[in-house]
């Protein structure tokens, strides 16, 4: 499970950085979509934790 939090981790951080230095509109519309989706992912991880 610690690969998989630190993989999911690691990219909402890329995401975030992508939206605020990124140019494409297409491209921050994109990983806005996905942070919001690896987010969801670690809080159902932080579930099955306990």
């Amino acid at each position: 499970m610690a690969l998989i939090r630190a993989h999911l981790t690691q990219t909402v951080v890329l995401c975030r950085g992508q939206q605020t230095s990124g140019v494409s509109p297409q491209l921050k519309a994109f990983t806005e979509r996905m942070q919001q989706t690896r987010t969801a992912e670690l809080a159902e991880l932080a579930e099955l934790d306990g």
